[in-house]
């Protein structure tokens, strides 16, 4: 075969040859990995930032923490290498490195076609605590009222997690409660709780994003929703359900609370707060007919109001058309019977025998409706409070 007929036969098979080639031909990876976008919340600690690729075929990841030095450059504290993996969970002791200076994790990835990627995201060390303030409850009370309001105000320079005011009885945990601040600078958590008769203590903090806790503060209150009582001391005496003498009476608080004072008609005497006090005859004037007495808590409750009639005016015997010289008289003599206080004339004694009257402000003793005897009588006139007034007279020999 000629020369030229092999080179023709060569070029014709290198024609054919040529399409089934560009078939078997691999198109060239010039896609670079996809880095994930992360959001790291502050840390302080150990802790683990973990960042997610999209990529076919990874090979290695580089993944390291980064902080400014003074002249503003990044400086690498810790790194970590991946292989074949599109997830990077970088863990690292975060207490070498400085609070407060700009800080960075750093991934650095490629693929088995050597195509690189590189992100940054930042990252802040916190280990500063927040600042947790009760603002309500104020006082310790006791409070009249069962429910209570509880306020706690909180500040972080980062960010807050959740602020939390929990009710103690004693050591035992009664209400819990709190409030999500979603990373504000500062916030509230408001609450009202509702709690029986006893004392308690408000235990009060807030969190912050990277898991630092403020001091915890205590404080204490009491919920006292218990009247105190009046009570009448025994012994005292009453005439028809009047009092010609000021009774005393017994102060009691049953409840948590202690007796402030007590209100007589109105007048406020103090007590020295105590769980029982006296109210005596000694150290109260009550008004001539009702009187009203109330004690008062420590909390503001006040106790069932203590009604009592007072009367220590006494009665009159007065002798119709005037009194003899030395009150000697021929005959007997007739009165006019008069209460001036709050009772009333109930009866007249005349030398011991009893004249029932009518319970009137005003009665008589006429002559003709009793006995007398010759030289002196005695004439008691009674009121409803057993209150009573004395006149003695003559009857002259005949």
């Amino acid at each position: 075969m000629s020369k030229y007929r092999v080179a023709a036969v060569v070029a014709l098979a290198a024609v054919l040859a040529a399409p089934a080639a560009a078939a078997n031909a691999v198109e060239a990876d010039t896609t670079k990995p996809v880095l994930g976008d992360s959001v790291f919340a502050p840390v302080k600690g150990t802790a683990t930032f973990t960042v997610q690729q999209v990529e076919s075929n990874p090979q290695k990841a580089y993944v390291e923490i980064q902080q400014k030095d003074a002249a503003g450059k990044w400086q690498k504290k810790a790194g970590q290498w991946f292989f074949d993996t599109n997830t990077f969970a970088f863990t690292v002791d975060t207490a070498a490195l400085a609070e407060g200076v700009a800080t960075q994790v750093k991934v650095s990835s490629w693929d088995d076609e050597g195509n690189q990627a590189g992100k940054s995201y930042p990252v802040v060390i916190d280990r500063t605590k927040p600042l947790a303030t009760l603002v309500t409850p104020s006082t310790g009370g006791p409070f009249a009222s069962s429910s209570i309001d509880i306020r706690v105000d909180a500040t972080d320079a980062v960010g807050l997690n959740r602020i939390t005011g929990n009710v103690y009885e004693g050591t035992t945990l009664v209400k819990s409660t709190s409030t999500s601040a979603a990373g504000a600078l500062a916030g509230s958590h408001e609450k009202s709780v509702t709690l029986p008769d006893g004392e308690y203590s408000i235990k009060y903090n807030a969190s912050d994003l990277a898991g630092n806790v403020s001091a915890t503060g205590a404080f204490g209150f009491e919920i006292d929703t218990t009247a105190p009582l009046v009570i009448l001391k025994e012994g005292t005496e009453t005439t028809n359900g009047i009092f010609s003498t000021a009774p005393s009476f017994k102060l009691v608080d049953p409840g948590v609370g202690q007796i402030d004072y007590v209100e007589v008609n109105g007048a406020k005497l103090e007590r020295s707060n105590d769980k029982w006090s006296d109210l005596n005859a000694d150290g109260y004037t009550p008004a001539q007919g009702v009187n009203t007495i109330v004690a008062v808590d420590t909390a503001g409750n006040r106790s069932e109001a203590r009604v009592f009639t007072f009367d220590s005016v006494a009665p009159k015997a007065t002798v119709k058309g005037g009194e003899t010289a030395g009150n000697v008289y021929a005959t007997a003599p007739s009165f006019k019977l008069e209460d001036a206080g709050t009772g009333k004339v109930d009866y007249v004694l005349v030398n011991g025998k009893k004249y029932d009257r009518t319970d009137s402000k005003w009665s008589d003793l006429n002559a003709g409706n009793y006995a007398v005897v010759a030289g002196e009588n005695t004439v008691v006139v009674v009121d409803t409070a057993g209150n009573s007034s004395t006149f003695v007279f003559t009857i002259a020999a005949a």
